[in-house]
């Protein structure tokens, strides 16, 4: 009776669990469609996982314009403290990464969201010594993804190490794909506009 009651509660935390992350996902989409700009959507995204997970760092990657395939470091940011994390946002700034190099590097190569147990014990963590001292450990980070492939990586970081978790990741993976329609739309927006300017119809 009592494995049943327990089973009964785990199904329901399960259920719950479902319904928050669907609510994220519309949350995330409607904020994003609603930006006046890509930057916006994508500081729209951040701020709503971060207020989903609690986690209390986000930042943006955007895939470098130059044809290199390296992702570029932007100064979109959710801070929850931002003074406790300063030194880790200006190594981030300074950060360059390649394809397959660190986090988001990595969520470039494979297309897919990945997780770090604890960035302070990754091999591939190139910003671990500036994480090590400001005490960032746990991150994951999920691609915004486009017809033409990644466009941008959304990376978020905590105090503590944390196992993995594949049902938040996979929730993670369908918001990249939402921002990736809205970073197209945006996108063929901005290019009209320009046109029109080139044009002079504005």
């Amino acid at each position: 009776m009592l494995t049943e009651i327990e089973d009964q509660k785990q199904s329901e935390k399960a259920l719950e669990r479902q319904n928050a992350l669907v609510r994220l996902l519309h949350k995330v989409t409607v904020a994003a469609y609603e930006a006046a700009t890509v930057e916006e959507a994508l500081q729209a995204g951040i701020d709503q996982v971060c207020t989903y997970t609690g986690w209390p760092v986000g930042h943006v990657y955007v895939l470098a314009n130059d044809g290199s395939n390296a992702l570029d470091p932007t100064t979109i940011w959710h801070l929850d403290r931002p003074k406790e994390f300063e030194s880790f946002v200006r190594v981030t700034e300074a950060t360059r990464l390649a394809l397959g190099a660190g986090l988001p590097g990595r969520v470039l190569a494979r297309k897919a969201p990945s997780w770090i147990m604890d960035v302070t014990r990754d091999d591939n963590f190139p910003r671990a010594k500036a994480a090590t001292n400001i005490g960032v450990k746990g991150a994951f980070a999920f691609p915004v993804l486009t017809g033409a492939g990644v466009v941008a990586v959304l990376e978020f970081f905590t105090s503590e190490p944390r196992e993995p978790d594949e049902v938040l990741l996979a929730a993670m993976a369908q918001i990249g794909i939402q921002l990736g329609q809205v970073f197209e739309r945006k996108r063929t927006e901005a290019e009209l506009q320009a046109a029109k300017r080139g044009s002079g119809q504005e």
